[in-house]
Formats: structure tokens, C-alpha cells, sequence
């Protein structure tokens, strides 16, 4: 029997990521791996070296969630190391930025070391899976996201008309200020509602604090609630009754809010990027847009005919593909492979 060492920032958060590595360790745990949760905690020294020394001396294979970030990455360097020196790594990648490390002068030569002979990658998508080859790793698996297998029976068939819901973190590169430009002028023109989840981050473009004042002056609309980061059980029951679920954002590899929003029978407005298509190619109805207020609102202002559309069926077939056994069982591939 082998053990398995999950390195992570908080097993228990509220986020998608989170639920993710729940569902991989419930995974492991089924084929009767000794699973030790390590977490590192959140900008604090002392944990994180704690983190460090019990994940040097677990002697186990290890399995974490990459960060996309060039700090983050760094955070990451003990267990790219210790698959140096001969531990078994796999990692978990869910952003389609991860590739932009390699263009960093020292940090992408050992990435690339590193990742192209030793450690095996978990993406969500083709188009990360080749990118990673074209840039030498050689054992990169696909496992698409999921939608939670205990709200299967949801009941997604009685929307409320004309309510749009928005359910990813509040930053600036995520294209909420572009849709809520157009969503002002579209409220007002149609009456429609809108209710906003996520928690407020800062980022290159704009700092937290920026971000939350930003978005706080689009809340004088009646029509705009923002009611903060909420768990997945909470956005799924606001998501079977919202008509529309958007995410327009500048940069994305499967968001959790997508799946949700299909399988919970919404009609889907998105930004225009080929992994998002992807992603969305075989659901009903989906609109695509450009990430600019203009040409948002031209977007939520067509004439759809949505007679066709049946939240139910849609939700169904979302459903099936976006199963969690179907998670649960390629990454049991991934772990029982030697």
C-alpha cells in the first residue's frame, strides 16, 4: 500500500479548487492509499516551513494543486525538488496561464528541467495539455473539472425570468467591470437583475482595496446585489434558479462557474476564448463576447430564440459529461500508475 501526501493551502476552503482536491483525496483514500493532508496555510512563515519539513520527511508521493503564479511558484519549489531527487510527483494544474512561467529567465529553465522528465501533470483542457507538450513534458493527462455528485437530482427547471448570476472571485482581469458597464445600461433597458458571488482580489490592474470600492459604485443599481464568496452548495442553489450565468473573463482553463452554470440548466454567456469553447461545445446555449462593455451589451441586447432551449435536458447532458466518477476514475489511473 502506498501513502499519498496532498499539499495544499487549506483543504477545507470554499473554493473550487478546494473541492477539487477533496474529491481527489476521497479518490486516493477509495483505492486504499494512506492519504496525509499538508497544509501551508496563507502569507505565514512559520506554517509553511512546518509544511515544508513534514512534506520532506513523509517519504510519500505527493500530490498538489500548482499555483500559476511567479511567487506562488517559488512557494512550490521544495516539491519540484524533492521530484528531483526522486519522489513521485503529480500536480494538479487549473489555470491555462501555468505556461507563462517558462518565459521567466531561471524560474523556466527549472520548471522545464523539471516538469519535462519528472513530474506528472494534471490539466483541464487540450489546448494546456498541448502547450505542455510543445514545450517537452512528456506525461501530461487530461481529467476535465466536475459537478458534484451529491446534488445530482437538483431541480434546475423553474427559473425566475430576466436574472443574470455572476459566480467567479471579484478582479479586475476577470472582465467583471467590462459586464457590469454593460449590465447598468441593459438593466435599465430591460429590468433584468443581477447577483454577484465571489470574493473581492486584487491584481496587476488594480489593488483589493481598488477593486472593492470599484465594485461597490456599480451597487447603486437596484438591480446589482453582491452577496460575497459563498460555498458551491450555495451558488448551485442560486444557480437553479438564475436564467443566465456569466463569466467574461480575460483568461481562463475550466471554470467551476461554467460547469455549474450548465449543469444547472442556465443559459450561458461567456468571453470568447477557445478554451471556454471547449468547454462549451456541445451545451445548447451559449453566447460568446469580446471582453468590452460595447460589445457585451450588443451580446446581451440580441434576440435569442430560446423556445428550443429546456434548462432540464441541457442540465442533463452537462450532468453526464462533467460526471465526478468520470474524475474520480482517470485519476485513479493517474495514481495507481508507477
Amino acid at each position: 500500500m502506498h501513502n499519498l501526501s496532498v499539499w495544499v493551502h487549506s483543504i477545507n476552503g470554499i473554493g473550487g479548487q478546494a473541492s477539487i482536491t477533496r474529491s481527489a483525496v476521497a479518490t486516493a483514500e477509495s483505492l486504499g492509499l494512506r492519504v496525509n493532508i499538508i497544509e501551508y496555510g496563507a502569507n505565514s512563515f512559520f506554517p509553511f516551513i512546518i509544511s515544508v519539513f513534514r512534506i520532506v520527511f513523509s517519504k510519500s508521493d505527493i500530490y498538489f494543486p500548482a499555483s500559476r503564479s511567479f511567487w506562488g511558484a517559488f512557494r512550490d519549489l521544495p516539491v519540484y525538488v524533492l521530484s528531483i531527487l526522486g519522489r513521485r510527483v503529480i500536480t494538479h494544474i487549473h489555470g491555462g496561464d501555468f505556461t507563462s512561467l517558462f518565459h521567466h529567465r531561471i524560474l523556466g529553465k527549472f520548471l522545464t528541467i523539471v516538469l519535462n522528465k519528472r513530474v506528472i501533470i494534471i490539466v483541464t483542457n487540450s489546448l494546456s495539455k498541448t502547450d505542455l507538450e510543445n514545450l517537452g513534458c512528456k506525461r501530461v493527462y487530461r481529467v476535465e473539472n466536475f459537478f458534484p455528485s451529491e446534488y445530482l437530482n437538483l431541480d434546475c427547471t423553474h427559473k425566475i425570468p430576466k436574472t443574470f448570476f455572476w459566480n467567479s472571485n471579484i478582479i479586475a482581469t476577470k472582465g467583471i467591470f467590462e459586464f457590469l458597464d454593460a449590465f447598468v445600461d441593459y438593466s435599465h433597458r430591460t429590468g433584468a437583475s443581477l447577483r454577484i458571488a465571489g470574493e473581492v482580489l486584487g491584481c496587476k490592474k488594480m489593488t483589493k482595496y481598488e477593486t472593492k470600492l470599484k465594485l461597490e459604485s456599480y451597487l447603486f443599481n437596484s438591480g446589482i446585489t453582491y452577496i460575497g464568496a459563498c460555498s458551491r452548495f450555495a451558488t448551485l442553489q442560486e444557480l437553479r434558479k438564475a436564467e443566465v450565468c456569466v463569466l467574461t473573463s480575460y483568461s481562463e482553463s475550466q471554470p467551476l462557474s461554467l460547469i455549474d452554470g450548465m449543469c444547472c440548466g442556465c443559459q450561458i454567456v461567456c468571453s470568447d476564448l477557445a478554451e471556454l469553447r471547449e468547454m462549451t461545445n456541445d451545451y445548447p446555449m451559449v453566447c460568446y463576447t469580446k471582453v468590452s462593455g460595447t460589445c457585451i451589451l450588443e451580446v446581451l441586447l440580441e434576440k435569442y430564440d430560446f423556445e428550443e432551449f429546456n434548462p432540464k435536458t441541457s442540465s442533463e447532458a452537462a450532468r453526464q459529461r462533467f460526471s465526478e466518477d468520470l474524475f474520480s476514475s482517470k485519476l485513479e489511473s493517474i495514481f495507481l500508475e508507477r
